[in-house]
């Protein structure tokens, strides 16, 4: 596994990783590159969403091909991003696959108006009803984005061929219900796009927890040996990725989530509390931009679980 660095030193030039000989990934943030051209505005997305997080999309490639997996947390990354893979390695023909519908996956779509985007027909609704607002930058907040929606959509799964190279995607609600993650099954990899993050996943929709640990249940049936997530580690991603054991840390945050929902300190109950198997075994490790993530996800959990009946979970 080589980490280069990024062929073009301005703008917000990536740390570029070459998982294989046909995968590459791009890398921001964690203070592994420069800072944001948004860090100056106040509660920007971009920072909050990505660079604060660390972030990486990848693209997979053959010959003059490449299915770009998400494009980034910017505009101009997005382009940086397209601009390497065709000087580098001689790409000239781009298809887009979208992990979801989330900002900081989507912004670098405008760099592919010519190409095919494609995403499952969820993705593309949740676009279409909030486009107005991203283009205002009232969604998640500033820098407001211009939205490019896909123009082709499918439902639950596609496998697209590149040459002899066989690219799966399925959908898991794990995250956000429009999840849509990438196998290599020749590779025996997955890339999980939010389904699994490290330290802890994101939690948007509180009600659908026991669905999210039915669905990475589900997901730890894939015939996969390497997870390659958005959120990670560099060094993690760099040095060959992580095994199944990251699908365990992720089951045990959103089951330890549930179970102690009725402890009276919940809500001060640190991240350490939610995953001490996952931290024991190495699966993951705290990053500790993921404590506002924990706390904001306690707060949504308690609200949402405290006066509801909990599913039993284990």
């Amino acid at each position: 596994m080589r980490v280069d660095a990024p062929a073009r030193p301005s703008g917000p030039a990536p740390v570029v990783i070459d998982i294989n000989d046909h995968v590459v990934g791009f890398y921001v943030g964690r203070g592994l590159t420069k800072a944001s051209p948004v860090a100056g505005i106040e509660g920007n997305w971009v920072d909050r969403a990505a660079w604060n997080l660390g972030t990486i999309n990848y693209a997979v490639y053959r010959g003059c091909r490449a299915l770009v997996y998400g494009t980034s947390p910017l505009p101009g990354l997005g382009q940086w991003e397209r601009d390497y893979l065709a000087e580098t390695k001689g790409v000239t023909h781009f298809t887009v696959v979208l992990s979801h519908w989330q900002l900081d996956h989507i912004a670098g779509n405008p760099s592919y108006t010519d190409s095919t985007i494609v995403s499952l027909d969820l993705t593309y609704d949740y676009m279409r009803e909030h486009k107005q607002a991203i283009e205002a930058g009232t969604l998640w907040g500033p820098p407001a984005m211009e939205v490019v929606l896909p123009n082709v959509i499918f439902k639950d799964g596609l496998v697209v061929y590149l040459d002899d190279l066989r690219v799966e995607f399925q959908n898991f609600n794990i995250h956000s219900r429009d999840g849509n993650v990438m196998v290599i099954p020749s590779d025996k990899t997955l890339y999980a796009g939010d389904a699994l993050e490290d330290t802890v996943t994101l939690v948007l929709d509180p009600a659908d927890i026991p669905s999210h640990i039915a669905e990475l249940d589900r997901l730890a049936t894939l015939d996969v040996e390497t997870i390659y997530p958005n959120h990670g580690d560099r060094d993690v991603i760099a040095g060959g990725g992580y095994d199944k054991a990251f699908i365990g840390a992720t089951r045990e945050y959103d089951v330890n989530l549930l179970k102690k929902v009725r402890d009276p300190r919940y809500l001060a109950l640190p991240l350490e509390d939610f995953i001490p198997d996952a931290l024991a075994n190495g699966a993951v490790s705290i990053f500790e931009s993921y404590r506002d993530v924990h706390t904001n996800n306690l707060k949504l959990v308690h609200d949402y679980w405290s006066s509801k009946p909990i599913p039993a979970v284990h």
